[in-house]
């Protein structure tokens, strides 16, 4: 979701209305489609995190350290998926 994200703000949004290449912003449609799609799953998972820490499951609330919520685990899977996302984007790009 986040190449496709990226991709998408890239190539079909900022391409649109930012100079064209041989300009000194060139580079500036990619570097904003990454902040874009790191600010939108920044936002995720302070939202996801605030719900949890402000209404917890009721697994979470017995069991603390085991405690299984399904909410909680979505947010993680986000997670892992954007630090995948993050470090193949540092890779590519420096």
């Amino acid at each position: 979701a986040c190449f496709v994200l990226q991709v998408f703000l890239h190539h079909l949004v900022f391409r649109q209305f930012l100079p064209v290449a041989g300009s000194s912003c060139r580079g500036a449609a990619k570097k904003l489609s990454v902040k874009c799609v790191s600010v939108l799953f920044d936002c995720i998972a302070i939202a996801g995190g605030i719900k949890e820490l402000l209404n917890p499951e009721m697994s979470v609330i017995v069991d603390p350290l085991y405690g299984y919520s399904s909410h909680s685990q979505f947010h993680y899977s986000v997670a892992a998926g954007y630090f995948g996302w993050a470090s193949i984007v540092t890779l590519l790009y420096g």
